[in-house]
């Protein structure tokens, strides 16, 4: 466990920091340490020490994948706001909406049988609405597209 060129921590000190890495945070785990050994270390020293030491803590279980493609599919109704509130309760977590928009990417496929129809007003189109071939085809489309002129500061 100990690095034998290591003369900086002895044997006990770094016993010390694996009993104890799992049940404080750094800056806690600096704090005991420094207070039991009488020590003046930095938070990024006892981080160095631990990473020589081979010393980690272990990772938590994550959600499998199964249980979060059940969720998605259950939840694919969902607004982002309410299904960040509804992922957040049941797995007890604090993510953001823009987290669980990406999660919900790689489990649920949007499928688009059709491509959907966009006011981009690129190629004339029969099918569009009356109210909107009129838009087009008068003063106000060229008057709702043009940038408003800027006043010159004199």
């Amino acid at each position: 466990m100990k690095n034998s060129n290591n003369t900086k921590y002895s044997d006990v000190q770094v016993e010390f920091l694996s009993l104890n890495v799992n049940k404080y945070s750094l800056a806690e785990l600096t704090k005991l340490y420094n207070s039991t050994f009488k020590t003046f270390k930095s938070d990024t020293a006892i981080k160095n020490t631990l990473y020589r030491n081979n010393i980690k803590r272990p990772k938590a279980k994550g959600i499998s994948e199964d249980v979060l493609k059940a969720f998605f599919m259950a939840n694919t109704n969902c607004t982002a706001d309410e299904l960040t509130r509804r992922y957040n309760k049941n797995f007890a977590s604090n993510l953001c909406t823009a987290s669980i928009r990406i999660k919900r990417r790689k489990y649920v496929e949007k499928v688009v049988e059709e491509e959907e129809r966009t006011l981009a007003f690129t190629k004339y189109d029969e099918n569009l609405n009356p109210h909107i071939k009129e838009l087009v085809s008068s003063n106000w489309g060229l008057l709702l597209s043009k940038q408003p002129a800027r006043k010159n500061a004199a």
